[in-house]
């Protein structure tokens, strides 16, 4: 960095490219940086890193002094298929993804794919995880080529991947229609996420989030054929994750870690959760029982002894939220995710929309 700005008046803020980062202590000190550096709207911030680095930083530069031009340098194969050129930005709060944030782009991206060779292999599938969403939402020769390959021409790969996203995206800037197609996986993967105390990455979260709605998809009767298989067999062959034990005594923190990323699309949410997970605990946790006041949010218990039996209804709905081709489940515990996305047949006695996202 220091041979690229030799003869430029510059400044260097450094932090750890990990989840914690995005944080509002973070934020708060960013901006104490910029401030104590004279930084003005004639200044620009440059960002080098992976999806983290690039989230806060986006939001530093939409904030400071009401909004500065800032330029991506992603260094990551998700960044640079992902995070750096969707114009979203952001911090996590009160352990909630993505929590505080906003759409602000960057004056420019530069994607240099050197950056790839000093990535392991994990890290590489990080990325690789997003780019098969995008092969399962438009191209299927795309899907074959990454299922098949072993060795992935990267370049074409971000290349075809950035232009999959640019479908989505440009019409949409805002994320309140196409775009939201995006989301393919996130529900259930940004639970997967925190569930793990983020022992998962982002990508194989998403990953295998995705296989999940895969299978709902065609178990409901949206997919004509069996494809979520197809998927699993491709993600195995790149080493990816593709399940997540919900045998954990915290199963009931899927509904609070997913929650907000179904809500904040301003979306019909129907939460279903297990009678045991319900009985356990979660009924006094206040964020919890927050969600059962939404106007949004539909709350109906699960009963594992006898899934047949009627649901047993909580919350409130009103009609002006019921968008019949927005609506997200979002699932808590394991008798619930093996019923509704396992090998049963029990979805079938009930009739419910469901978006694969």
């Amino acid at each position: 960095l220091k041979n690229i700005m030799d003869g430029l008046n510059y400044f260097i803020y450094k932090f750890p490219a990990v989840e914690k980062s995005k944080s509002m202590e973070n934020y708060i000190n960013i901006n104490k940086f910029l401030l104590e550096n004279n930084f003005n709207r004639g200044d620009i911030i440059i960002t080098f890193g992976g999806g983290v680095v690039g989230d806060i930083s986006g939001f530093v530069a939409s904030t400071y002094l009401r909004g500065i031009d800032f330029i991506s340098v992603p260094t990551t194969l998700l960044s640079m298929i992902d995070s750096s050129v969707g114009g979203k930005n952001g911090i996590n709060f009160m352990n909630l993804k993505n929590q505080i944030g906003s759409f602000y782009f960057p004056k420019y991206v530069h994607i240099d794919y050197s950056f790839l060779e000093s990535l392991d292999e994990r890290n590489i599938n990080n990325g690789l995880a997003e780019i098969f969403k995008y092969s399962v939402l438009k191209d299927k020769d795309f899907f074959d080529y990454l299922k098949s390959s072993k060795n992935l021409d990267y370049e074409k790969v971000i290349y075809k991947s950035l232009n999959i996203k640019l479908e989505f995206v440009k019409d949409d800037e805002m994320d309140k229609g196409k775009r939201q197609k995006l989301n393919l996986g996130h529900t259930i993967g940004h639970g997967i996420e925190s569930l793990s105390n983020y022992k998962l990455n982002h990508g194989e979260s998403i990953g295998i989030g995705t296989i999940y709605m895969a299978r709902a998809s065609y178990r409901l009767g949206l997919a004509k054929d069996d494809f979520y298989k197809d998927l699993i067999k491709a993600y195995e062959s790149h080493n990816l994750p593709t399940k997540f034990d919900f045998d954990t005594d915290n199963s009931g923190k899927m509904l609070l870690a997913a929650l907000l990323n179904a809500a904040n699309r301003n979306v019909n949410i129907k939460l279903i959760i297990d009678g045991m997970a319900y009985s356990s605990g979660i009924l006094g946790n206040p964020w919890f029982m927050a969600l059962t006041e939404m106007d949004n949010v539909q709350l109906k218990v699960y009963n594992p002894i006898n899934p047949l039996k009627p649901w047993t209804a909580m919350g409130r709905m009103h009609d002006k939220y019921l968008i019949a081709d927005r609506t997200a489940y979002i699932l808590g515990g394991r008798n619930c995710f093996d019923y509704f996305l396992g090998d049963h047949n029990g979805y079938k006695n009930y009739d419910w929309d469901f978006l694969v996202y």
